[in-house]
Protein backbone atom coordinates (compact mmCIF):
# COMPACT_ATOMS: atom_id res chain seq x y z
CA UNK A 1 0.00 0.00 0.00
CA UNK A 2 1.59 3.58 -1.13
CA UNK A 3 1.73 6.06 1.64
CA UNK A 4 -1.30 8.37 1.70
CA UNK A 5 0.99 11.73 0.48
CA UNK A 6 2.65 9.89 -2.25
CA UNK A 7 -0.73 8.71 -3.43
CA UNK A 8 -1.97 12.04 -3.02
CA UNK A 9 0.69 13.40 -5.46
CA UNK A 10 0.46 11.17 -7.89
CA UNK A 11 -3.78 11.25 -7.75
CA UNK A 12 -3.85 14.75 -7.69
CA UNK A 13 0.01 16.53 -8.48
CA UNK A 14 2.40 18.79 -6.82
CA UNK A 15 3.09 22.07 -6.54
CA UNK A 16 6.89 23.29 -6.84
CA UNK A 17 8.35 23.11 -3.43
CA UNK A 18 5.69 21.15 -1.59
CA UNK A 19 7.92 18.72 -0.79
CA UNK A 20 11.98 17.42 -1.02
CA UNK A 21 12.88 17.19 -4.81
CA UNK A 22 9.33 18.99 -5.62
CA UNK A 23 11.17 21.28 -8.06
CA UNK A 24 8.17 22.17 -10.40
CA UNK A 25 4.83 21.90 -10.68
CA UNK A 26 3.68 18.44 -12.16
CA UNK A 27 -0.02 17.54 -13.46
CA UNK A 28 -1.06 14.02 -12.15
CA UNK A 29 -3.81 11.48 -12.82
CA UNK A 30 -6.40 13.32 -11.88
CA UNK A 31 -5.73 16.98 -14.05
CA UNK A 32 -4.19 15.08 -16.70
CA UNK A 33 -7.67 12.61 -17.26
CA UNK A 34 -9.59 16.62 -16.83
CA UNK A 35 -12.84 15.48 -19.96
CA UNK A 36 -11.76 12.08 -19.90
CA UNK A 37 -12.00 8.94 -17.45
CA UNK A 38 -9.63 7.53 -14.87
CA UNK A 39 -9.26 3.80 -13.63
CA UNK A 40 -8.71 3.42 -10.33
CA UNK A 41 -7.76 -0.10 -9.10
CA UNK A 42 -7.89 -1.93 -5.34
CA UNK A 43 -9.94 0.93 -4.50
CA UNK A 44 -10.71 -1.04 -1.22
CA UNK A 45 -7.06 -0.96 -0.28
CA UNK A 46 -6.68 2.98 0.01
CA UNK A 47 -6.96 4.04 3.85
CA UNK A 48 -10.06 5.68 5.02
CA UNK A 49 -8.64 9.19 5.04
CA UNK A 50 -7.74 9.01 1.09
CA UNK A 51 -10.93 7.34 0.62
CA UNK A 52 -12.47 10.55 2.22
CA UNK A 53 -10.55 12.83 0.07
CA UNK A 54 -11.80 11.02 -3.23
CA UNK A 55 -14.85 11.16 -2.44
CA UNK A 56 -14.81 14.63 -1.76
CA UNK A 57 -13.43 15.02 -5.41
CA UNK A 58 -16.04 13.40 -6.90
CA UNK A 59 -19.13 15.42 -4.83
CA UNK A 60 -17.38 18.78 -5.37
CA UNK A 61 -15.02 18.20 -8.39
CA UNK A 62 -12.15 19.82 -7.38
CA UNK A 63 -8.81 18.72 -6.48
CA UNK A 64 -5.89 20.38 -4.18
CA UNK A 65 -2.64 19.66 -5.87
CA UNK A 66 -0.09 19.32 -2.77
CA UNK A 67 1.32 22.54 -1.83
CA UNK A 68 -1.41 24.46 -3.74
CA UNK A 69 -4.11 26.71 -1.59
CA UNK A 70 -6.36 27.10 -4.71
CA UNK A 71 -8.46 24.26 -5.79
CA UNK A 72 -8.51 23.22 -9.48
CA UNK A 73 -11.91 22.06 -10.83
CA UNK A 74 -11.79 18.69 -12.65
CA UNK A 75 -14.19 16.85 -14.97
CA UNK A 76 -13.60 13.03 -14.51
CA UNK A 77 -15.25 10.02 -14.61
CA UNK A 78 -14.00 7.69 -12.13
CA UNK A 79 -14.01 3.71 -12.75
CA UNK A 80 -13.13 2.17 -9.47
CA UNK A 81 -12.33 -1.60 -8.94
CA UNK A 82 -10.88 -4.16 -5.76
CA UNK A 83 -11.55 -7.50 -5.13
CA UNK A 84 -12.70 -6.84 -2.11
CA UNK A 85 -15.70 -7.97 -0.51
CA UNK A 86 -17.22 -4.73 0.26
CA UNK A 87 -20.54 -6.00 1.13
CA UNK A 88 -18.50 -7.70 4.17
CA UNK A 89 -16.74 -4.97 4.64
CA UNK A 90 -19.55 -2.31 4.88
CA UNK A 91 -21.21 -4.80 7.80
CA UNK A 92 -17.71 -4.96 9.60
CA UNK A 93 -17.21 -1.08 9.24
CA UNK A 94 -21.35 -0.76 11.24
CA UNK A 95 -20.91 -3.57 13.25
CA UNK A 96 -17.41 -1.50 14.68
CA UNK A 97 -19.60 1.97 14.59
CA UNK A 98 -22.72 0.01 16.94
CA UNK A 99 -20.33 -1.47 19.78
CA UNK A 100 -18.11 1.71 19.78
CA UNK A 101 -21.87 3.17 20.28
CA UNK A 102 -22.46 0.86 22.68
CA UNK A 103 -19.25 0.70 24.63
CA UNK A 104 -19.80 4.77 25.22
CA UNK A 105 -23.26 4.91 26.17
CA UNK A 106 -22.11 1.94 29.04
CA UNK A 107 -19.68 4.50 30.53
CA UNK A 108 -20.23 5.97 33.37
CA UNK A 109 -21.12 9.62 32.90
CA UNK A 110 -18.93 12.04 35.54
CA UNK A 111 -18.71 15.14 36.99
CA UNK A 112 -15.69 17.06 35.76
CA UNK A 113 -14.58 20.19 37.73
CA UNK A 114 -12.36 22.84 36.41
CA UNK A 115 -11.35 26.65 37.45
CA UNK A 116 -13.57 28.87 35.97
CA UNK A 117 -12.82 32.81 35.20
CA UNK A 118 -12.46 33.84 38.63
CA UNK A 119 -10.62 31.20 40.29
CA UNK A 120 -13.87 29.45 41.51
CA UNK A 121 -15.05 25.89 40.47
CA UNK A 122 -17.53 25.31 37.59
CA UNK A 123 -18.78 22.03 37.24
CA UNK A 124 -20.18 20.13 33.83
Amino acid sequence: MLPDTLLESELFGHKAGAFTDARREKKRRFALANGGTISLDEIGDISPVMQIRLLRVLQERTIEPLGSVEPLKVGVRVVAATNRDLSKLLVQAIAQNDCALQNMREMPHREISYPGPQGGKTSH
